[in-house]
Formats: C-alpha cells, structure tokens, sequence
C-alpha cells in the first residue's frame, strides 16, 4: 500500500468516481461522459488525489507520469487544485437495493388503473421534452432541488405540529392516530402497487425498457413526483466489460428493476 501524501487535487464538484481493482471510471455529469483509466493508472492517482480509493493493483506509473496523467485530467476539468472548488474521491456510501417493491409475477390486469396509467404517459412526455431541452446537469440540478424543497417542506409541517396530548384522551387520540397511520400505510402500499403495475403494462406500448434506463428513470420521477415523493435517482456502472445503468430507488426497494439485475452495477452517482 502506497504511503499517502498531502494531496495536491481534488475532483471537480460535477465528476464523480468509482474505483476498484480492475481501474477507475469519471463520471462528468457537466459533460455527460464517462472516462475510463486502467488499474495502473488509478493506482498513480492515489498518490495525488484526495480520498483517492487504494486497491491491491500495485502501480507501475512513475511519479513523472502519475503528474503528467493528473494535469490531463485537470485541463479535461476532471480534477481541481482549488480544495473549495472540488470534493474527495471517497466511494459512494449507499445502501444496495436489496428488495423489489413489486414483482412482476405479481402484477395481475386488475391493478392497472387507468387513471395511473395516463398520469404515466404525461409523465413519459414530459421525460422527453426535459432529455431534449434539458442537459444532463440540468436535470440532476433539478431533481436534487426538489427532492431538497420537498425535505424541507417536510420538516417544517412537522416543526408546526400540535404536541401529543397527555391524559387518557391524549392516549385514545394517540390510539386513533396510530391506527389512521397504518391504514394509510396500507393505502399507500396499495397506491404503489397500482401505480407500478399500471407503469409496467404501459411501458412496452411506449418504449420499452432495454436500453432507455435513462429516458425510463426521469420518467418514473416525473410520475412519482406528481405524488410528492421523490426518491434517490442512482446511476451505476460495471467495468469488465464497461457498462451504465441508472435506476430509481426507495430505501431498500428498487421501483424500475430487479435487486439482482442492480446489483451488479457499482454506484458511482445517488441523486
């Protein structure tokens, strides 16, 4: 394990990394670009780049070139000298879907509504015209801005509540509450499974799924967004061979996809 050293970069506050063993992959969200570098290369930069994650693959880049490849990626608008203008390079820290919210299998015809799958189709046209008048960046922004509001929306709804009653009609209303709570909770399980049933037998008629995860993804958080809820929105990669993906998640449930299919993908983004 190389010997850390006070690092003298930074990644820009729009690119994200995963690393690992087998190398290391930039997302430039500014750009929407992915740059792969080899193990070799992703060792060197451990050396000069804050956080930089160190792996077994032992790097035979001399400090010469580690420097070179660093002012590379600096004049790309990779990495930054400024520590105020960039972030570490520490792994993204996320909890992997481990569940599904509703399986296919147990999807039947009678829990499309009608009124969720028009709401869907609205939610499909407006994913296209923002991927069309929208970059990339703009559309992370954005989400990252609602999902921000809504939170603090929240927080100030519950600043503003009535504190619980004491007394033994304190405790009825308390018993009252709690019981109007779970059958909202049973509504709202109710409401997802619709609403994800009614997604699933709309999407083949309108774009299918391989291959548009993307134009998939904005769409379901166009869609839930219209409810108030606004979920993580994760991009992921794999690197032998290189692929991207990005789903939409809630906690531990994935809503466009399955844990075994997600799993297989490291989270380089969480939105």
């Amino acid at each position: 394990m190389s010997e850390r050293r006070r690092p003298r970069y930074w990644l820009a506050k729009h690119v994200y990394l995963h690393a690992s063993r087998h190398g290391a992959v930039f997302l430039d969200v500014a750009q929407d670009a992915y740059l792969g570098i080899s193990a070799t290369q992703s060792g060197a930069l451990a050396l000069l780049v804050a956080e930089w994650p160190e792996h077994d693959a032992v790097s035979t880049v001399s400090e010469a070139e580690a420097q070179a490849l660093a002012d590379a990626l600096h004049t790309r608008g990779l990495l930054t000298r400024d520590r105020l203008e960039g972030h570490g390079a520490a792994p993204c820290a996320f909890a992997r879907a481990t569940r599904q919210l509703v399986a296919w299998q147990n999807m039947t015809l009678r829990d499309v509504k009608l009124r969720y799958a028009l709401r869907f189709i609205r939610a499909a046209v407006m994913a296209a015209v923002l991927l069309r008048v929208r970059t990339f960046e703009q559309l992370v922004t954005r989400h990252e801005r609602r999902k921000a509001a809504a939170l603090e929306s929240g927080g100030r709804r519950a600043e503003a509540g009535i504190d619980a009653p004491s007394s033994a009609r304190g405790a009825a209303e308390r018993s009252s509450a709690q019981s109007s709570a779970r059958r909202e909770r049973e509504l709202s399980a109710l409401m997802a499974r619709q609403l994800l049933a009614s997604v699933a037998y709309v999407r083949p008629w309108l774009y299918g799924f391989r291959g548009h995860c993307l134009f998939d993804s904005l769409a379901l958080i166009e869609l839930l967004a219209g409810y108030g809820v606004f979920p993580h929105w994760v991009f992921g990669v794999q690197l032998r061979p290189f692929v991207a993906h990005t789903w939409v998640q809630q906690g531990r449930y994935v809503l466009n996809g399955t844990p075994e299919h997600v799993s297989a993908f490291e989270p380089i983004l969480v939105v």
